[in-house]
């Protein structure tokens, strides 16, 4: 026998208690093969494996123990992902020269940036980088990794800057996700609507809901904040893109003080409904009906230049 060799294959590195991991593995390669995040899942398990995963607490997982916690958080790996790629392309894009630079100028002068700033500036340098040739991936969302970009990184930051735990850091991403794609499908994934006003008002709503805040305050900030800027036209993946990005946030979170203060905006007050849900259905049919020949006349002053 070589010994060397048997103790290469049998001595690795493991992280966290051996069972819960491997139903986590499991759970993330069957998302591999279905290429999307199931809307559930059945685990079959052997009793041994029960009996070593009902006990013990999984790393990173906020001290949650047993089968069903190992299994979601291996089926969900695009969260992990999503915060090592963004967090990656923004420190990029705010560290070199790239398309206008919206992320360091956000940034110029200023020697303690206040929360706001910061998700604005790191969001905004991750889209100054993609936009201008960076390699770098990014996680997407509602396919637009300018998308991607914006709802995640207020969340991020806002959990950074508050000391959040990882748990809590997931959970605000998921439900900021989650938003943005509710409210882009009405909208459609390409449109003249400009993608990154959904995803901004999503993420700093996220943010409400990573403080704790009512979902009164997070409904009236969604409704704000699509009132605020749904006038806002996508004229093809550029550097300004950064911009808007910047623009949509900004407004997420002029939005969010409305509600907090309760200066929300009230139904008939343009755009506004009597619910949120009405609201976004409202968006979605102004950006798929009322935007088609919006799409067209851009595309057109475009093809000139």
């Amino acid at each position: 026998m070589n010994y060397i060799e048997l103790l290469q294959a049998e001595l690795r590195p493991a992280f966290g208690c051996t069972e819960p991991i491997a139903l986590a593995y499991a759970a993330a390669k069957s998302v591999a093969v279905l290429g999307e995040c199931p809307t559930s899942m059945t685990a079959r398990c052997s009793a041994n494996i029960i009996k070593n995963v009902k006990s013990v607490t999984i790393p990173n997982s906020g001290g949650r123990k047993g089968l069903a916690c190992a299994a979601i958080l291996g089926a969900i790996p695009c969260l992990e992902q999503q915060i090592t790629y963004n967090t990656a392309i923004s420190a990029e894009g705010m560290g070199n020269n790239y398309g206008s630079n919206i992320g360091q100028l956000l940034l110029l002068d200023e020697s303690n940036p206040s929360l706001e700033l910061l998700c604005k500036a790191r969001a905004a340098a991750g889209s100054d980088a993609r936009m201008s040739g960076c390699p770098l991936p990014v996680v997407i969302c509602s396919g637009s990794g300018n998308q991607g970009l914006t709802v995640s990184m207020p969340i991020i930051t806002a959990a950074e800057q508050l000391g959040k735990s990882q748990e809590e850091l997931y959970r605000a991403l998921a439900f900021g996700n989650l938003l943005t794609l509710y409210i882009k499908s009405g909208i459609g994934k390409l449109s003249a609507y400009c993608g990154v006003v959904s995803a901004g008002v999503a993420g700093v709503a996220a943010v409400a809901f990573l403080k704790g805040d009512s979902q009164q305050i997070i409904e009236d900030t969604v409704s704000n904040g699509l009132a605020n800027t749904s006038g806002i036209v996508c004229d093809g993946a550029k550097p300004s893109c950064a911009g808007k990005i910047a623009i949509a946030i900004d407004s997420g979170f002029m939005s969010y003080k409305q509600a907090r203060l309760r200066k929300s905006y009230e139904k008939g007050d343009g755009i506004v409904c009597n619910s949120v849900d009405e609201t976004i259905k409202s968006i979605g049919v102004i950006a798929r009906e009322g935007m088609k020949q919006t799409d067209v006349v851009i595309l057109n002053e475009m093809l000139k230049h």
